[in-house]
């Protein structure tokens, strides 16, 4: 009876660390990261991480501030970079003279576009429509969505051209 009971714990940690490699919230890191927590799998799965509320922009800044707090170092650069190019996003959408050229441009600047996004997120249309692209995320859902909202940035970019 032991033995089986150590075996399916065990094997449950296996699958949940497949899972949380592929879906879960730290999917970003490696395999043996994910094996790791799977192995105190019980802790894992039951705990809750913060989500980013869109309803209100206070709700919206206090729950950003949350969610960002909740990250690690190593997915924190992404995490900027991913709502940074989301608010890029929305500002092109909304003025259709700006050329793939520009957004080169501003990424050739450096830390001054860090200051330029931090700028659009000030805009109130924009910032809604960073809200509620992003209500509902943890920081994981956000850092994994990076790839895709920068291959969204491009497509809209490259249409221009």
């Amino acid at each position: 009876m032991k033995k089986e009971l150590i075996s399916s714990y065990f094997t449950i940690a296996l699958i949940c660390s497949i899972f949380m490699w592929l879906f879960g919230e730290d999917s970003y890191r490696g395999y043996a990261y994910n094996l790791g927590k799977a192995i105190v799998w019980p802790i894992s799965i039951f705990k809750s991480y913060p989500e980013i509320d869109g309803d209100s922009p206070l709700k919206f800044a206090s729950s950003y501030q949350k969610v960002a707090a909740s990250g690690n170092v190593e997915g924190y650069t992404d995490f900027n970079v991913a709502v940074g190019l989301l608010s890029y996003y929305f500002y092109v959408e909304s003025d259709p003279s700006i050329k793939l050229k520009d957004y080169n441009e501003l990424m050739y600047q450096g830390r001054g576009a860090d200051q330029f996004f931090k700028t659009l997120l000030g805009k109130e249309e924009i910032l809604t429509k960073v809200a509620d692209y992003l209500d509902g995320m943890s920081f994981g859902d956000i850092v994994s969505e990076r790839d895709d909202i920068e291959d969204d940035l491009m497509e809209l970019l490259n249409d221009r051209e």
